[in-house]
């Protein structure tokens, strides 16, 4: 992988050559090729990480919720609560 990156590096440099990578303008911002993509692709595997999880998490909250929810419901209706 790092030799791709090299690659498209060395050929974002020199006589012609034309990268039309938008690099931050602070100091603390990537300045080189390589740098730069290696953090977007880092932070897009941790972004969809965390998506991942968080539909995971909201899943499993949905089955907790309707097993408690029709739990209750027989609860309720063998109490005979419903009809008055």
């Amino acid at each position: 992988m790092r030799e791709l990156y090299t690659l498209a590096a060395n050929r974002s440099k020199g006589h012609g050559a034309y990268d039309c990578t938008k690099y931050g303008r602070t100091r603390v911002s990537s300045t080189s090729f390589v740098t730069h993509h290696t953090k977007q692709i880092s932070k897009a595997a941790e972004v969809n990480d965390s998506k991942a999880i968080l539909k995971c998490i909201i899943s499993r909250k949905q089955k907790a919720c309707s097993c408690t929810s029709s739990t209750t419901g027989a609860v309720y209706a063998a109490s005979g609560a419903w009809r008055a």
